[in-house]
């Protein structure tokens, strides 16, 4: 027997090792096999960051997966997200697979998790062969504002750029890259530029086209920047109702008056005579009037009264080089967030206040109570009163326990009855629910949907989303182990696979897309304010929200004009679209409180919890709308809203 037991533990440890050894970590040659480099760049355009995973094989022919994940950066984002690509790599080949990962999942923290990325490479058996963290990999250097150049000697504005620094625009930093326009692409180019500089350059050779997309283009947000210097051919093409500028240079009307302003460049100006009455002066560096801003529509029109050449060529008194050039991009910052003004500036993604728990929170009331079965329930009740409750007693009775029936008896009950309850609404729960909610904001073509989904079961589940979504990242999920939520890009659209933790368990992503620019909501002045709805969709509900409060106004079609009136109701905080909310699912009005619940994750979203600072309204547009997921024996609610802020 003392040379047996050895013998018999052995032979369980090994027993055990072999069992165990499939779900072990084996990384295998994977250390030797692959040589990993991540490359990141930002891409403005879609607010991502575009990583390129570049692996070089130097094993055999391998086919499987490759995997990046990305830690969490915030409080309310407690679940990683995971972004994965079928990959083929050949022997001693190099190949670069690409991923897309929001820039909203990194601006909450700058510490090395939130930064950093880990590239895992799986076998076609899914099992791990490689696996690397990179951190500090990724940057957040601002946004990109394109701005257009059209001038005989545009090379001549290449200090525009602020040489490479970031600019500051009113909300945020934002990385300036210029674009020269020609004659013959300004119909087909112009709409990808937040400015349009025009400088140097005789607008009335302009073909109709042309000047018709330009003043489209400022009235949808766009901002025009015009210098003049000695000549008024900048304005030659464009009407006095467009530029808000009458006459020419040489008329004698007063229109250009030549004066001396004392500013650092001791430059000779212009002033312009401007007689439209609702217009701004403009101001660059605080040294004095050197041109006017006059609002058109969503955007503005800002004439200069000098050459925008001159602002690197002019002298500079008892100052170096280097001050000069830093005094020319704190004019030209200057020059840009000015012009700028009041105008709806729409840049890639409006700043809005993305939290899981937005949606989380209102998602319960997007649906009807879970059937409970109480016809069920019932019988197996009366059964369990019948015979379980009896034979109960008899126990207590063998025992000599008798006098703790009045406990046990009516507690277990008790918790059969729960058990039961629980177990009922499992029952209901037939596949995935899922709360989407589709943001867009007024004049862009961006999307970002909010999706919260859970199941009764633990197992994992699937979403697919159609072409027009390119990425997203984990907003909130209950657990914080494992990886919870993969994102896979095919070709024909995103695949959303989440991983529960338990039944019921919840998880609040952010998916982004592509689709269909929209227009404007235009909004009328006193004594009645009025909002005509131009964004090309017909709205359930407008919301507009200024200086406290929200006034919801219901059915807007596209095209119609409604009133803000007090006739309306009106919600000061979130939380009165709750008591409605609330109100309206207790007497049974279910739809009506899918609606409010919608209305109140967007009023928190986009109006920052009701504490947005602004002197301008918000309009929000929200409606029903189609499903923007494709999930096996899955129930979709679904809105969809335009905002303008």
């Amino acid at each position: 027997m003392k040379i047996k037991s050895p013998i018999i533990l052995l032979s369980l440890i090994v027993l055990l090792a072999g069992l165990f050894m499939p779900y072990t970590t084996v990384y295998a040659d994977g250390e030797d096999e692959f040589e990993v480099k991540v490359n990141v760049e930002e891409d403005p355009d879609t607010d991502c960051y575009d990583v390129g995973i570049e692996v070089y094989n130097k094993g055999k022919d391998f086919t499987g997966s490759v995997e990046v994940t990305q830690g969490h950066g915030n409080y309310y984002d407690q679940g990683t997200s995971t972004y994965l690509q079928d990959a083929s790599l050949p022997q001693n080949n190099t190949k670069t697979i690409s991923f897309q990962i929001p820039e909203e999942k990194t601006s909450y923290s700058s510490s090395s998790s939130s930064l950093g990325l880990t590239v895992v490479i799986r076998d076609s058996k899914n099992r791990k062969v490689y696996e690397k963290s990179f951190n500090n990999v990724l940057t957040k250097e601002g946004y990109r504002m394109d701005v257009a150049l059209l001038s005989d000697s545009a090379d001549k504005l290449a200090f525009m750029d602020c040489e490479g620094d970031d600019v500051w625009i009113s909300t945020g930093l934002y990385s300036v890259k210029l674009n020269e326009l020609k004659a013959d692409n300004i119909v087909s180019e112009l709409v990808n530029n937040k400015f349009l500089v025009i400088n140097n350059y005789d607008t009335s050779v302009l073909s109709d086209e042309a000047v018709k997309t330009i003043e489209s283009w400022v009235n949808n947000g766009g901002v025009l920047i015009i210098g003049t210097g000695d000549s008024m051919k900048t304005l030659s093409g464009f009407s006095s109702d467009f530029t808000g500028i009458k006459g020419s240079q040489g008329q004698g009307d007063g229109s250009l008056i030549t004066q001396i302003v004392n500013d650092p460049f001791q430059m000779k100006v212009q002033y312009l005579e401007n007689d439209y009455n609702n217009c701004n002066d403009f101001f660059v560096s605080g040294y004095g009037q050197i041109g006017y801003t006059r609002l058109y529509g969503n955007g503005s029109v800002n004439t200069l009264s000098f050459n925008l050449e001159d602002l690197e060529n002019q002298p500079q008194i008892n100052a170096d080089e280097q001050a000069k050039k830093d005094e020319v991009k704190n004019v030209v910052s200057q020059l840009y967030d000015n012009a700028r003004g009041n105008t709806n500036f729409v840049m890639d993604q409006p700043d809005i206040n993305l939290d899981g728990n937005n949606l989380r929170n209102a998602s319960h009331y997007m649906e009807k109570p879970a059937n409970t079965r109480m016809g069920l329930m019932i019988p197996i009740i009366l059964v369990y009163i019948v015979i379980i409750g009896p034979i109960l007693y008899l126990i207590l009775k063998k025992y000599n326990k008798r006098e703790k029936c009045w406990i046990i008896i009516p507690g277990v009950a008790l918790l059969f009855t729960v058990i039961l309850f629980v177990f009922s609404i499992s029952f209901s729960v037939k596949g995935i629910k899922l709360k989407t909610i589709t943001m867009q904001a007024a004049g862009s073509d961006n999307v970002i949907s909010l999706v919260e989904g859970y199941s009764a079961n633990a197992d994992v589940w699937t979403a697919k989303l159609d072409s027009k979504y390119y990425t997203g990242y984990n907003l909130y999920s209950w657990s914080a182990s494992g990886t919870k939520t993969t994102f896979m890009k095919t070709a024909d659209g995103l695949n959303v696979s989440y991983k529960p933790s338990s039944v019921f368990d919840e998880a609040t992503y952010a998916v982004y897309g592509k689709t269909n620019r929209t227009g404007f909501f235009d909004i009328g002045g006193e004594p009645d304010t009025t909002i005509v709805n131009n964004t090309g969709q017909d709205f359930d509900y407008v919301i507009a929200y200024d200086y406290g409060a929200a006034y919801v106004m219901k059915d807007c079609k596209n095209g119609e004009k409604v009133s803000v009136s007090q006739h309306v109701r009106v919600i000061n905080t979130a939380s009165d679209f709750s008591s409605v909310m609330y109100q309206e699912y207790s007497n049974g009005n279910y739809d009506i409180a899918s609606d409010y619940a919608a209305m109140q994750v967007v009023y928190n979203t986009v109006c920052d919890s009701g504490n947005a600072s602004t002197s301008a309204p918000i309009i929000i547009g929200v409606r029903k709308s189609e499903n923007i997921l494709n999930c096996k024996d899955g129930e979709e609610v679904s809105y969809t809203c335009v905002y303008m802020k």
